[in-house]
This record gives structure tokens, C-alpha cells and sequence, in this order.
């Protein structure tokens, strides 16, 4: 267990620090993920959290985990999980390659899984290597932990390296469009985070991206500080990452499980 822990401690502190030992990667997001922290954290664009939080992915991934996009959307986020996971296998970072795995994708909206669908096609990933589910997240502990049932019919427990949130509602670039669209949840968001908590290995994590401008964000931003605050520290290191001369601005949380 001691050991177990403080690995997982290592890895909570590598997710910020730079990672210069993959210069030849030709993977855009994990070259996105290697920039130095001053440029991630330097730039105005509100999709900073974004690309910071791909860097606590790669830092957690191992190559035998399942990783699930709780708000699939158009499956950016989706394939940047896919990608680093893919790479951790190439690079035999932590566990079986040969494990069977999954990247898992979860949104309401037909719109958002035939997008996503389409841009994982345009990759050229094999519909084998992923699950995306027309159901609200809140589901997805069922989905996901009895998955993959083996030739006996038993069940496997997922292995979860990482879980992603971001919340809000599908983007678009048309405003009326935006204004009517479905957006996440308090109560479901709430639930989908507590279920997500639960299901991370010891040395993964959950992310969660909030917009406290959207209508309803802000009181969804303060639903997700007070299921992180009431988590035990012996637990979980939980941080956040915000730009504080900026009203608005997207906040980023991490979630590290460093023990059961």
C-alpha cells in the first residue's frame, strides 16, 4: 500500500511538471501536452484548462487502462484520451499492452456521437477500439466496469486510468443554436462525478472542466468544489487551475486517487 501510494503521489506532482523526454513524439496532442508550462499557462485562449488537462492525462495513463469522456461532445477530448493512451501502449508505460482496452464516450445528444463518430472515422480508429453511449453520464459506472465480458460470460472490472468532464453543452458556433441546446446538469453532473471518483484506479484521475458563465455554471462549478472538498486527503489530491484576472475564465480540477 505504502509503495502503491507513493507513486501515485509522483504522479500527482509529474502532471505539472515538463516532459522532455518524448522530443521525437509525433503525436500533435502529446506535442500540445509537452509544450513548457508557460505557454500552456500563458496564453489568453479559454481552451487552456483544455490543453492542460491533457497533460495530467498523459501523466496518469498507463497502457492497460480503460479511459472514459464523460461529455463526449465532438470527441476532441475523446481522441486526445485515445491518442495518449495509444502512446502509452507504444511506449509500454505501466501495465499489460496486451490488455484489451477501451476509450469510452458518454453524451445525450445523437448530434454530439455521429460527430464524434465521424471524427474518430476520419482518424482511421477501428470501431473496436471504442464505446460511445447515447446515455447520460450518470450512467456510466454499468456501462463501463461490465463492459467486455470475457468467452465465459464473467464479468471484468474496468481498469480506469482517467475520466474527463467538460461541462456545458455541445459547441456551436451558431449563438441561437447555442442558447437552446441541452447543457449539463447539477444534480446528474453531481452523481456522474461521485460514480467517476469511485471508479479511477490508485494513481489516476478525474478531470473536470466548469464554465461559470454558461446559465447555471456557476452553481454547477460550486456543486463540483463541494463533492472534491468532502473527499478524504488520504485519499485524493485535488487541485484547480484558474486564471484569476479573468471573469469567467474556465476553471480546470484534478482529482488523483493516491490510495483505496
Amino acid at each position: 500500500q505504502a509503495s502503491t501510494t507513493a507513486a501515485a503521489l509522483k504522479v500527482s506532482k509529474s502532471a505539472f511538471a515538463d516532459d522532455a523526454d518524448d522530443a521525437d513524439d509525433d503525436d500533435d496532442d502529446a506535442r500540445d501536452l509537452r509544450e513548457p508550462m508557460e505557454v500552456t499557462l500563458g496564453t489568453r485562449d479559454g481552451t487552456n484548462v483544455n490543453r492542460l488537462a491533457r497533460r495530467v492525462w498523459r501523466a496518469c495513463v498507463r497502457a492497460d487502462d480503460d479511459v472514459v469522456d464523460a461529455t463526449l461532445g465532438h470527441g476532441h477530448d475523446t481522441l486526445a484520451l485515445f491518442r495518449i493512451r495509444e502512446h502509452a501502449k507504444a511506449s509500454g508505460a505501466g501495465g499489460s499492452s496486451a490488455r484489451v482496452t477501451m476509450v469510452y464516450g458518454f453524451d445525450i445528444m445523437d448530434e454530439a456521437l455521429t460527430s464524434a463518430r465521424g471524427l474518430f472515422a476520419r482518424e482511421g480508429v477501428d470501431e473496436d477500439r471504442f464505446t460511445f453511449v447515447r446515455e447520460c453520464h450518470s450512467t456510466m459506472d454499468g456501462r463501463v466496469n461490465n463492459a467486455n465480458a470475457d468467452a465465459s460470460g464473467g464479468e471484468r472490472n474496468a481498469r480506469v486510468g482517467v475520466v474527463c468532464f467538460n461541462l456545458g453543452y455541445l459547441p456551436s458556433n451558431d449563438r441561437d443554436e447555442r442558447a437552446v441546446r441541452p447543457r449539463t446538469s447539477i444534480d446528474t453532473t453531481v452523481v456522474a462525478l461521485q460514480k467517476a471518483l469511485d471508479m479511477v484506479r490508485v494513481g489516476g484521475v478525474v478531470t473536470v472542466v466548469t464554465y461559470v458563465k454558461h446559465d447555471g455554471g456557476a452553481d454547477e462549478h460550486a456543486a463540483v468544489v463541494d463533492v472534491l472538498k468532502s473527499l478524504s486527503p488520504k485519499k485524493f489530491n485535488c487541485t484547480t487551475h484558474a486564471v484569476v484576472n479573468r471573469t469567467g475564465a474556465p476553471v480546470l480540477f484534478a482529482a488523483i486517487r493516491i490510495a483505496k
